[in-house]
């Protein structure tokens, strides 16, 4: 009697692959969805002028010249209320602060010195990097960027696909690590802190699986596989649950460990090269774990260091928007490494290619931008940044749209009155 799996024949080998990698693009599209709608989320809050640390309130940059530092806020104030809401009564600050209007004075209460003092300031609009927590949507999207690009390049294997996962769960990681805005949000601090233990546990994964798949028994991967997942799975499931605590400075050594897995799945990933290094018999391999050994590592030092500094002293040594900023080349080095081994792409070519068209694309919009700046200055018109932006994707998609609409208009034109 035939079974479903003899029939399988019934669906085209491309369709059943189409399918089987449905899942992960659609999980990439989803990804780059939510993290659309939390930047317009914290874009339409308004612009506060200055960050705190989330846990107890202490500013830690007040932007020069702005309005809260005219009203006479400084670096280590302590925040403690925006119009008469405590910090701590997060849906109730988070309501408050959003009901505030720009141009609006609002009224700040802190702690200096062991006294409470109030300011009243003006409200501005928030600005499209959102008061330097940008970055973190900046990195997010690198990081979507490199996954997908090295997905699509090699053919969709497991190196590839345990790669766009990792990097997938990296940009969740990022783009709910805004402390300010919106891990006030529930569900957002719950991803953050999963997506967290996520990465370190495929990151792990994708260690035995490039530039050489470890030659692992049966019985021994998924016990293997379980040692890479579970600790930091386990530790982020924990603390997306003790969240609402550690607001309140409680459980901060769980926090702490979380945040050093990645460190920890650093050193086990060079463990890993080492040991690819050590066994393989492919002069090939050697020579890229050494290229590829090398340059990864001097992109996470910096990355590595700021982080266990950070946690070893307990406090922010160093701002967390830096520590973040210089992991940036690493997943564009790793691309590059897992696309150059094997990939469906001249990887050189593409290299050279984005190089050039960046650089184009960079002078192209710096020279709309002061033509506009030059335009608006000349007929004493008054343009925001944000309106600036709007116009700039409007024109480059239209620039996209104008050969193909132009070839199609121009044989309707054609046909209509000389055929």
């Amino acid at each position: 009697m035939e079974t479903l799996a003899d029939k399988s024949y019934i669906i085209p080998r491309d369709t059943r692959t189409f399918l089987r990698r449905l899942p992960l693009f659609v999980l990439a599209l989803l990804v780059f969805g939510v993290g659309l709608a939390s930047y317009v989320h914290e874009l339409s809050l308004p612009a506060l002028g200055f960050n705190w640390n989330n846990t107890d309130g202490v500013v830690f940059a007040v932007r020069e010249g702005g309005p809260v530092e005219r009203a006479g806020l400084q670096r280590g104030d302590i925040f403690l209320r925006l119009e008469g809401v405590p910090l701590d009564a997060r849906d109730e600050f988070r309501q408050a602060w959003k009901e505030i209007k720009s141009h609006q004075t609002a009224a700040l209460t802190i702690e200096r010195g062991g006294q409470e003092k109030s300011l009243t300031f003006a409200i501005e609009a928030m600005p499209l990097f959102l008061e330097g927590y940008g970055i973190y949507y900046l990195i997010a999207l690198v990081f979507w960027i490199a996954g997908v690009l090295a997905y699509l390049g090699r053919g969709q294997d497991r190196v590839a696909t345990v790669y766009l996962a990792f990097c997938l769960a990296v940009a969740v990681a990022s783009f709910t690590n805004t402390n300010v805005n919106v891990s006030f949000i529930r569900w957002a601090s719950v991803l953050q802190r999963v997506s967290t233990g996520l990465a370190v546990g495929l990151f792990l994964h994708f260690s035995i699986v490039f530039p050489e798949e470890k030659r692992l028994g049966q019985k021994w991967r998924p016990p293997i596989l379980v040692l890479f997942y579970l600790p930091g799975l386990v530790l982020g499931c924990l603390n997306a649950y003790l969240f609402p605590l550690q607001l309140k400075g409680e459980f901060d050594l769980l926090f702490d460990l979380l945040f050093l897995c990645p460190a920890l799945s650093f050193l086990g990933w060079i463990g890993s090269l080492i040991h690819t290094y050590l066994t393989t018999p492919s002069a090939e391999v050697r020579e890229q774990l050494r290229e590829m050994g090398g340059g990864i590592t001097l992109t996470l030092l910096p990355f590595i260091v700021m982080l266990v500094s950070n946690v070893l002293a307990g406090r922010a040594l160093v701002d967390a928007r830096i520590v973040v900023t210089s992991a940036v080349a690493f997943p564009m080095a790793l691309t590059y490494a897992i696309l150059k081994q094997r990939t469906l792409l001249d990887i050189d070519c593409l290299v050279r290619w984005g190089l050039v068209y960046t650089m184009l694309g960079i002078t192209v919009v710096a020279l709309y931008i002061l033509m506009v700046a030059v335009l608006a200055s000349l007929f004493g018109a008054a343009i925001s940044w944000r309106a600036l932006l709007i116009a700039l994707v409007s024109a480059i998609i239209v620039a996209f749209l104008a050969a193909p609409l132009r070839n199609r208009l121009q044989t309707w034109v054609e046909r209509l009155f000389w055929r």
